[in-house]
């Protein structure tokens, strides 16, 4: 609202754009990874911007309310037809489902500019809170990794209990977790287990 809805729909997609090539591009992990955080970045930016230009290009009323509808419509089709084609581009070549996205975010560009007129919140009183932003987002990655750690390590102990383990190995790769301890950290335990019980 602050920056201009237009000029940011237009960054988001941009970057996502670029993004969706490095990743294509990509030479190694780190490469796809650091490419894919540039993604969620753009997308980010361009999925709340492009709701806001419509309600801001129509006029309150059954025009605005229709552009809604076909709006969230077009999001639901969009989800599903993204898994349908990203499988079947896959098959080919995972870098698909990458390129495929920039000659759309290319268009998506041009369309908006030539189309789409610009528009911004001209109170003074949109704040901008980015110190709040980057705390939210950090925890919500904190606790998605965290989330993830537990639930690898708890699949470990499941693992031992359903291929011979006996109870010990079970409960201590599961002591492991709810220490918070990362899946090495079991792999770790189970091993020590192993050359113990040998």
């Amino acid at each position: 609202d602050a920056f201009g809805r237009k000029r940011m729909f237009i960054f988001g997609v941009g970057l996502f754009t670029l993004a969706s090539l490095l990743c294509g591009l990509a030479i190694g992990e780190y490469m796809l990874i650091g490419a894919r955080f540039l993604q969620g970045v753009g997308a980010a930016i361009a999925s709340p911007t492009a709701l806001a230009l419509v309600a801001t290009t129509f006029a309150a009323g059954p025009a605005r309310n229709q552009a809604i509808a076909i709006f969230a419509a077009m999001t639901g089709i969009g989800s599903i037809a993204g898994l349908i084609v990203g499988g079947a581009l896959t098959e080919v070549s995972w870098r698909l489902i990458f390129l495929i996205n920039v000659p759309i975010g290319i268009l998506a560009i041009i369309v908006t500019q030539a189309v789409v007129t610009e528009s911004k919140d001209t109170s003074g009183e949109v704040a901008t809170d980015i110190p709040g932003t980057l705390l939210i987002t950090g925890a919500l990655e904190l606790t998605i990794v965290q989330a993830t750690e537990r639930a690898e390590a708890r699949a470990i102990g499941q693992y031992l209990s359903d291929h011979g383990g006996d109870d010990r190995m079970t409960l201590i790769a599961y002591r492991v977790q709810a220490l918070g301890g990362s899946t090495r950290d079991c792999e770790n335990a189970w091993d020590g287990i192993c050359g113990w019980m040998a």
